[in-house]
């Protein structure tokens, strides 16, 4: 079975399904194409494999090729994946996999070793689909959350290591079985840049290694996205992670999953380069195949640093717009959550700074610390997300918002208009 790139339908009551999905497609090297119920879908289709949906449907409402709704009914009535069983987990997953190797060859597999498997147990066993998605929602700072899940990839990358010596060397799919074992990597690395340590595994012998492969699996464009992924936290190989994601543009810029890819390129311009210029194209092409709240992000800075204040509004606006869907139905992510926080945040920091308007930027500014801690308290995804754990995530969450530049903004414009009694009450 040769599986490049995978669409993934969901709505905001299944995202966490999505996640459980994504992040496993991921570990193995395949493309994950994200798309909400009810969006249109303005790329090339030829561009991914399969179809996944899973919302609460009974068939037939769109060219899904597979229903997950309907494969998760065959194995727990729990409609939350995150409260199944390990070995519920397993099967749900197997059973996909099988559902896509019948989509694509019409047979299963009848190999003695399943590559699948593996990659399977280890995914589960090891709870990656938590750990890789705090590597996301807990970037940059350290914490528990980022530790944990160094700790979790390393694991699993011995997993995989274990069982390497059984995976037939001239197995066509192998190529996605060094993927992970690189992937993992990778992640222990990224667990300890956020924690502030040296990197667990030498960037330039994991490169190597991924170049290895690259020459091994000419075809396969995502171990190039891969190896510049490996140099994607050192400073000294940031030009080379640049020409790494070159290369896999060289095949894949037409796709919309490339936005990530221009994405990365964009944040390695910002490391090497004193203009600007080069990391806000990319940043413009990554937001043109798929809006997303990072590259959308990424522009409204820009357009602030360029003085386009009006416009730079207009961009952290669209998150908050983005958003209110989540935010309403109190299913936003803890990443959601943050970006909630920085564009309000910025948008405030505009109006007080640059536009000088203290009133809106007071009117904003409180609005920001009256609702964002009950937002976060008042969220469910916590709940059916971290379980047991989820205020402990809550609190993390809650430690991510800088209410201090807040306040000031606040005490100031209090001050500025005259108003010292309600500029006290901001004080820092």
């Amino acid at each position: 079975m040769d599986l490049k790139a995978i669409r993934i339908i969901h709505d905001v009551s299944s995202g966490i399904d999505f996640f459980f999905l994504a992040e496993f497609f991921r570990l193995s090297g395949i493309y994950v194409v994200e798309q909400m119920k009810g969006e249109a879908y303005q790329g090339d289709e030829s561009c991914f494999n399969v179809t996944i949906n899973t919302c609460n449907v009974a068939g037939g409402e769109d060219d899904a090729n597979i229903y997950f709704s309907i494969i998760k009914s065959k194995f727990s009535p729990k409609p939350n994946i995150r409260e199944w069983t390990i070995n519920n987990q397993k099967r749900v997953l197997n059973q996909v996999i099988k559902e896509i190797e019948q989509k694509l060859s019409s047979q299963t597999s009848r190999k003695k070793v399943s590559w699948w498997k593996i990659l399977i147990d280890t995914y589960i066993d090891q709870e990656l689909v938590l750990h890789s998605m705090n590597l996301q929602f807990y970037f940059k700072k350290p914490s528990f959350a980022v530790a944990q899940a160094g700790e979790a990839f390393y694991k699993a990358y011995e997993a995989l290591e274990n069982v390497n010596a059984i995976i037939p060397l001239d197995d066509s799919e192998r190529k996605y079985f060094e993927y992970a074992r690189i992937y993992c990597r990778v992640k222990v690395n990224a667990g300890c840049y956020f924690v502030g340590e040296e990197f667990r595994f030498p960037v330039k012998a994991l490169g190597e290694e991924c170049i290895k492969y690259i020459n091994q699996y000419p075809g396969f464009s995502n171990l190039k996205v891969l190896l510049g992924l490996c140099y994607e936290y050192s400073r000294e190989y940031a030009r080379v992670a640049i020409q790494a994601f070159d290369r896999a543009l060289e095949s894949e810029k037409v796709h919309c999953y490339s936005s990530h890819i221009y994405y990365w390129i964009g944040k390695r311009y910002e490391i090497i380069d004193e203009d600007p210029r080069d990391a806000i194209q990319n940043y413009q092409w990554s937001y043109k195949k798929k809006h997303k709240y990072k590259n959308i992000y990424k522009l409204a800075i820009a357009k602030r640093n360029s003085g386009d204040y009006k416009e730079a509004i207009e961009y952290f606006q669209m998150i908050l717009e983005r958003l209110e869907r989540k935010l309403g139905q109190k299913l936003a992510d803890p990443l959601e959550m943050e970006y909630y926080f920085k564009a309000c945040a910025m948008i405030t920091i505009i109006y007080f700074y640059d536009l000088k308007d203290y009133l809106t930027a007071i009117q904003h500014g409180e609005d920001l610390i009256r609702t964002c801690k009950a937002l976060v308290d008042e969220d469910e995804f916590y709940d059916k997300f971290y379980l047991k754990e989820a205020d402990q995530y809550r609190e993390l969450t809650k430690t991510r918002f800088d209410f201090k530049k807040i306040r000031s903004v606040l005490y100031y414009s209090y001050e500025y208009l005259g108003l010292r009694d309600k500029a006290d009450l901001y004080r820092t």
